[in-house]
């Protein structure tokens, strides 16, 4: 009986080891594959940290552009750049819309 119980563990043993070692190959390569993208992320990370400052400077020096400018518009200008006068200006109101089809508020 001990024999039998003998084989049976060695033969046991066989079939779990090629699972095993499968197991143990599949974490290692996960763990290099998180490990990778950790450290690629956090450089990343930091190359965006030092790029924010910059792009915060170039919008405060437009955002000041465009006040500047703000200040120096006329008609004149916007004539220049494509605008046109409105001759005939109509507005729209609901009232006036109730009014002519006989509903009144």
């Amino acid at each position: 009986m001990k024999i039998l119980k003998n084989i049976q563990l060695k033969e046991n043993k066989r079939k779990i080891f090629p699972i095993m070692a499968f197991s143990v190959l599949l974490l290692g390569f996960s763990y290099l594959y998180f490990l990778h993208n950790m450290v690629f992320y956090t450089a990343e990370f930091e190359r965006l940290e030092k790029e924010i400052p910059v792009l915060n400077a170039n919008l405060n020096s437009n955002f000041f552009e465009y006040i500047s400018m703000k200040n120096d518009l006329d008609k004149e200008f916007a004539l220049q750049n494509g605008f046109m006068a409105m001759n005939d200006i109509e507005y729209v109101s609901p009232q006036a819309h109730a009014l002519s089809s006989g509903m009144g508020f």
